[in-house]
């Protein structure tokens, strides 16, 4: 068993490649929404008949414990995901995959199909809002990031630094508490990366989210 605590503010993640680092951001995908196009091998240790992922979050003065179960019935055999637990507030429930995520649909607010089976497209940064609200929003965003001069450019006029920070204002209009980047500097040349990180550093500053 693992556990791993996050506190407020940025958390980096370092190691090899095969090292775990995505896997983290997947088993917290799988804790709120499922498997949805993940395949149950990548989160179940190899040879293991069944395990478990624990999510603990406070929301809205809430104290929310979700808990999701996968189980392999052959030594080879596909991974397939099993009952669900959520506690709120110490009373516990049992759930079927499909019940816990329009459980946890409506705790998160998330405006999507419940289906078990599909990916959830907000937790991967597609935020449903209101057009003139959104429009709001990308205007804070964008000055935040310093592209708040390029709103009506041309992606292809953008440079590679430019297209970085449209990315992360990307990530940050849903306006949620937890940003999670994974391999946010991939690709980039040492130069473009070392802006990428001062400005990830500079929107913790500025914003006070917590940045794993």
């Amino acid at each position: 068993q693992i556990t791993i605590e996050f506190p407020l503010g940025t958390s980096l993640f370092e190691g090899d490649i095969g090292s775990g680092k995505s896997t983290i951001l997947m088993a917290i995908e799988f804790a709120l929404f499922g498997l949805g196009n993940q395949k149950g091998g990548s989160l179940l240790r190899s040879g293991a008949e069944e395990g478990s992922v624990l999510l603990e979050f406070d929301l809205d003065e809430t104290n929310y414990k979700i808990e999701r179960l996968l189980i392999r019935k052959e030594e080879e055999g596909p991974v397939r995901q099993d009952k669900c637990l959520l506690c709120v507030n110490g009373v516990l429930n049992y759930y079927s995959p499909t019940e816990m995520k329009e459980k946890i649909l409506t705790i998160l607010n998330f405006k999507e199909p419940p289906n078990p089976i599909a990916q959830s497209v907000i937790y991967r940064y597609a935020i449903y809002t209101p057009q003139e609200e959104m429009k709001e929003k990308v205007k804070i965003v964008s000055e935040i990031v310093g592209i708040d001069t390029h709103l009506n450019s041309a992606p292809y006029s953008l440079s590679g630094g430019q297209k970085q920070r449209v990315t992360l204002a990307g990530v940050m209009v849903g306006d949620v508490d937890i940003l999670l980047f994974d391999e946010p500097l991939a690709s980039l040349d040492p130069a473009t990366g070392k802006s990428a990180i001062e400005l990830i550093d500079d929107i913790q500053k500025k914003t006070k989210k917590t940045i794993l």
